[in-house]
């Protein structure tokens, strides 16, 4: 997160006073969960620069028992990206503690930022040396999720572009039938004057 924040001051001019967009998620619909996340995002460069995970629990009267239980429902946006990442490792239908809760957030901001082969940071300093397949399996996830993006962008581009062209074909067709209407009543117009020309009513002229 840190390289995230120093992304973000130089992205505004090398000024610190940066603007961020804050967003809370419960692990339960509405505000009657136990725990909860609240992340600020960095409205430069779109990544998370700061979370805090969230109990309703005293810290001095938290017991073992407590710790366990964790209402379980559903994310109370599923279009938010971020808090989907969270819930995608803590399912809302198992029961943790906040401890495990940070661990989740952790992980889900680190793949969130850098994409999951940055866990292989995260082995080594455990002094895990990752394999071959490790390394590539991540690099696969992540390419999916880039072309999975891709692919949701193009489709929505796609719609955008036939909504359009079929907005312009409607008008068009509108106009046309207008200009149609009008040059229709100029040949009546002209055929009244010549066919059945107004004569004064003293006679002809």
């Amino acid at each position: 997160m840190n390289a995230a924040v120093h992304e973000a001051v130089i992205a505004n001019d090398n000024n610190s006073n940066i603007a961020v967009a804050v967003d809370g998620t419960w692990h339960k619909r509405g505000y009657s969960s136990l725990n909860g996340v609240v992340c600020a995002t960095s409205v430069e460069n779109g990544k998370v620069i700061d979370f805090e995970a969230l109990t309703k629990y005293c810290s001095s009267c938290k017991k073992k028992d407590l710790l366990k239980k964790c209402l379980h429902g559903r994310t109370q946006n599923p279009n938010e990206s971020f808090n989907k990442c969270i819930w995608e490792r803590i399912p809302k239908t198992v029961f943790v503690g906040i401890e495990t809760l940070k661990f989740g957030v952790m992980d889900a901001v680190i793949c969130f930022i850098d994409g999951y082969v940055s866990r292989i940071k995260v082995f080594e300093a455990l002094g895990i040396k990752p394999g071959y397949n490790t390394e590539r399996a991540l690099l696969i996830i992540d390419n999916k999720r880039i072309f999975e993006a891709e692919r949701i962008v193009n489709k929505v581009s796609l719609e955008a572009r036939n909504k359009r062209r079929s907005l312009k074909r409607k008008m068009d067709k509108q106009n046309l039938d207008e200009e149609n209407e009008y040059q229709a009543g100029n040949i009546n117009q002209i055929y009244n004057v010549f066919l059945f020309p107004i004569w004064p009513a003293n006679g002809r002229s």
